[in-house]
Order: structure tokens, then C-alpha cells, then sequence
């Protein structure tokens, strides 16, 4: 199995988030976004700046509430690959009686061109939440470097390969030799909609929409550098064992958990997901990474 051509990749992910968006169920991804204090925490970050971007704001939870909260927030631009992700978080944030300005678009944080008509040296600080495993990491690094200002921050969230390479070692969707994991979704089989291709499982064929890439810590810390940011704090992002359960026995996500899987969770206590890492670009210094988009 072999990572598809990129804009292959690019349309089949804007129909995987696209059905996505219409989901009521909050088992639909794993996403920090679901845990209160986390986002609590990450939206009164976002507030602490007067520009501020999110770039994959899914159905807007994080979006609307840093908006709701925050008196010092002037403008928020929404971006996301999904029209119909886009569309939920307009919704969402519809009815609330706010002053910052909110903008909406629709594009590839990966591609350069794209990321250009929104303007250079613009943002105080972005987000970027369950983004960097389905993107071109040191493009789209490389992209959010060049619209922050000098000095400003971007908080991202990076999946963890040390916990997917446990994890799911036994999983024929995983590759633990390059740290991708092909997905598969019971939901979007049910839609009819095309996959990005088809893997083998066990003596049949199984079809995945996404590929996504896992980094371990010294694996993230470089493809920052690389990009030209600088990081300034980084810690593990845990979901509680009983809300992957919950997750991984809901009808969409069912998984049977190994004797092996639930020992981890116990040696755990939790299931430690991805970094929450905060980076700044530095207010003087060269470009680092020049993306191809």
C-alpha cells in the first residue's frame, strides 16, 4: 500500500469530511475538541490574540467558542478542505452576538498558491487541530509559518507514533515500518462513496479514504525545524479509556479490542494520542522550507 497521488488524496478527503459533517455522533473522529478542558484551555489560547486563523475547524466547536468567549479576538478566518465543514461551523456560530469578524474559506493548507491570497505576515496566532497526519506536514508547516506574524504562535496537534506503533501493531491497516495508517470507515462504505483505494484484509479487499502519517516526538521536533518554527512547549494530548471505548464500540468505529490492546490501556491509564505542540516563528531568520503546493 502506497500513499495515492496528492490531488487524488485532496478530493477524496473533501468527500470523507464532507460526510463527516453531517454526523450528530461525537465518536465521528478522535478529536481533542471533545475533551471540556482541553478545549476550554484552546479556546482561551486562541483569545489571548486580536487575528487569529483555524485551519481544519471541523464542525466548529473550538471556533465558536473562542469567539463566544474572547472580547479581544478582531478577526477569526475558518479554514478548512470541506465546504460542508465550513458550512456546520457558520451555522454554529450564526447565533451568537459577537464583534470579531469571521471569514470562511475553503482550501488546502498544503497548497502555497492557495495560501497566498490569504495574505502574509497576518495571523497573531493559528490552530491547527487534526490536520498535520492528512497533509503535506512540511508544506503546510511551512505555508502557516509564512501568514503568522513574526512572533506569532501556531498550536497544532500531531499524531503520536509511539502510541500507534503499540497500539496497533497487529492492525493490517497499519504500517509500523513508515508510521501511516490506511483508514477505513463503516460510514462512508454505507454512503457509497469512493475511497482513495483498496487494501487487503485477511482474504478480502477493504476500502480506505485516508492515509494518514503518525510522527513520533524527535520526528515532530524536526519537521517544526524544518519548517522554520520554533517550538516552545510540547506535551501528550490523553483521551480517557473509558471514551475510546466508548468510540471503539460505537456502531460506526466498532473495533474488537486484543487481550494485548487492553493491556495498554491499562498500563496507561488512558489512551495518549497525539502532541499538543505550540510553536512560534522566530521574529527574525531565513525562510527554512520552501512548500511546493
Amino acid at each position: 500500500m502506497n500513499r495515492p497521488p496528492a490531488r487524488a488524496a485532496i478530493e477524496v478527503m473533501r468527500g470523507y469530511y464532507d460526510a463527516i459533517a453531517g454526523s450528530r455522533s461525537m465518536f465521528a473522529f478522535l478529536s481533542p475538541v471533545r475533551l471540556h478542558g482541553w478545549v476550554a484551555d484552546a479556546a482561551a489560547w486562541a483569545g489571548q490574540a486580536a487575528h487569529v486563523a483555524e485551519i481544519g475547524v471541523g464542525q466548529g466547536e473550538l471556533a465558536a467558542r473562542a469567539v463566544a468567549q474572547s472580547q479581544g479576538i478582531q478577526t477569526y478566518d475558518a479554514i478548512d478542505i470541506s465546504a460542508a465543514m465550513l458550512e456546520a461551523t457558520r451555522q454554529r456560530m450564526s447565533p451568537l452576538r459577537i464583534s470579531t469578524t469571521v471569514r470562511f474559506h475553503q482550501l488546502d493548507i498544503a497548497d502555497t498558491a492557495a495560501c497566498r491570497t490569504l495574505g502574509l505576515d497576518r495571523f497573531t496566532r493559528m490552530m491547527a487541530i487534526n490536520v498535520i497526519q492528512d497533509v503535506d506536514a512540511i508544506s503546510a508547516l511551512a505555508n502557516i509559518r509564512r501568514m503568522l506574524q513574526p512572533g506569532g504562535l501556531l498550536r497544532a496537534t500531531v499524531i503520536r507514533r509511539e502510541t500507534q506503533d503499540r497500539f496497533w501493531l497487529d492492525d493490517d491497516a497499519y504500517d509500523s515500518t513508515t508510521g501511516q495508517l490506511y483508514t477505513s470507515s463503516t460510514m462512508h462504505d454505507l454512503l457509497g462513496l469512493p475511497p482513495l483505494g483498496l487494501r487487503h484484509s485477511g482474504h478480502a479487499e477493504k476500502a480506505f479514504y485516508r492515509v494518514q502519517q503518525f510522527y513520533t516526538e524527535v520526528e515532530t521536533r524536526e519537521l517544526f525545524n524544518a519548517a522554520g518554527l520554533t517550538i516552545v512547549s510540547m506535551s501528550v494530548i490523553e483521551f480517557p479509556v473509558e471514551f475510546v471505548r466508548q468510540r471503539w464500540s460505537s456502531s460506526l468505529h466498532r473495533i474488537a479490542l486484543t487481550s494485548r490492546q487492553e493491556s495498554l490501556l491499562e498500563e496507561w491509564g488512558g489512551y495518549p494520542d497525539a502532541y499538543d505542540v505550540v510553536a512560534m516563528r522566530p521574529r527574525v531568520g531565513p525562510e527554512r522550507a520552501t512548500p511546493v503546493g
